[in-house]
């Protein structure tokens, strides 16, 4: 092989220019490889070909599934949590045709664990008196972000852990520290981020118990 012969992609076989290719564990992909990965699927840095191969075998067969999917629920906004009552399946999605973007679907019998929690961060605002001097207000004043995570520990080949934001923009809240608790609990855009998560945890819950509640009636058969 010459020097300035071209690679090619370790997947498709598709030839590589120089400036092309995605390094993996022990070989490179074409992105057009790595667009029909799942974007829950991140860490194909220390991933083997053998694995990538496997994974976007997995994928084309969730299209499939895919076309069965029909949505009964929705829950959260970034990206949307899909419901599929029927088949006990989820999907995250944030387009609105789900065969376009060919989003994970899910089994809730792979879930492991889950639980919400909500970050929080804060900068201290100024204002410039007369003198032109950057000064606190008294009692100092804040500016408030706060962001619901909703996390999900999976079983699954190739995906094991799932964060989703409950909302596409972090709520902001400007208060003083005293006031800070107060404020929280009368913020509409606040609450509604909250009780969005704990809806999600019900139904994941609520899931959950059912998949279980079928191992354990599916097992009765057998004695």
């Amino acid at each position: 092989m010459g020097l300035f012969s071209r690679k090619e992609c370790d997947v498709c076989k598709k030839k590589l220019s120089l400036a092309e290719g995605l390094k993996c564990l022990d070989g490179s992909i074409c992105s057009e490889c790595k667009k029909k990965m799942s974007p829950l699927f991140t860490d194909y840095k220390n991933t083997p070909i053998e694995k990538i191969k496997e994974h976007l075998v997995y994928r084309e067969a969730n299209k499939s599934r895919v076309k069965e999917f029909v949505a009964s629920a929705t829950y959260g906004e970034y990206p949307k949590v899909l419901i599929d009552e029927k088949h006990n399946w989820f999907v995250l999605s944030k387009q609105p045709k789900l065969m376009e973007e060919n989003p994970d679907v899910f089994d809730f019998k792979d879930v492991k664990d889950f639980s919400f929690h909500v970050e929080q961060s804060k900068r201290e605002l100024h204002f410039t008196n007369k003198k032109g001097r950057t000064c606190s207000y008294k009692p100092a004043r804040y500016e408030f972000l706060y962001q619901a995570k909703f996390n999900i520990l999976m079983d699954h080949p190739f995906i094991q852990d799932i964060s989703i934001r409950m909302t596409q923009n972090d709520v902001k809240i400007i208060s003083e520290m005293a006031d800070k608790e107060k404020n929280e609990q009368t913020n509409e855009n606040y609450q509604k981020m909250l009780e969005s998560a704990k809806s999600l945890r019900q139904v994941f819950e609520a899931h959950k118990k059912n998949v279980f509640n079928k191992i354990i009636n599916d097992g009765h058969k057998y004695f």
